[in-house]
């Protein structure tokens, strides 16, 4: 196994050479249009079979919850990121990308649409969701 760091959207790897691929909290800063290209890229790496993972923050689907939720990530987040790493704006850009992309739901329907297999799980509440796609 390598751990790579490189653009989702366009990597260097060979075609069909991975039997899985993970992303962690990455998705959200993707505009809706990047999704597309996105799916494309996870098609061509995976071998058939294939498993590819999502993970990240998402908007809680009740109200309550949401504004919480919302509050949370705007006050508390910016300030603990800034005690931890000693900068606050990466951290209050948060609120704005989880608002904007919701969950994963638009990213399932578009794997769905180009034949994998989707799995969606909301996590801690809905705070964060899990996505699992497989290639036929």
């Amino acid at each position: 196994m390598s751990i790579r760091q490189e653009d989702a959207l366009s990597t260097t790897l060979p075609d069909g050479c991975a039997d899985r691929v993970y992303c962690a909290y990455g998705v959200k800063t993707l505009d809706p249009g990047q999704l597309p290209a996105l799916v494309a890229e996870v098609g061509r790496l995976l071998r058939p079979g294939g498993v590819a993972g999502f993970v990240g923050v998402a908007s809680p689907p009740t109200r309550l919850l949401r504004h919480s939720y919302f509050c949370y990530l705007r006050s508390i987040v910016p300030q603990l990121g800034r005690i931890l790493t000693g900068k606050m704006n990466q951290w209050g850009m948060l609120p704005g990308y989880v608002q904007r992309f919701g969950d994963f739901t638009t990213l399932g329907a578009l794997f769905q649409s180009a034949g994998f297999g989707v799995r969606h799980r909301h996590l801690f509440f809905g705070t964060a969701t899990a996505l699992l796609v497989t290639k036929p």
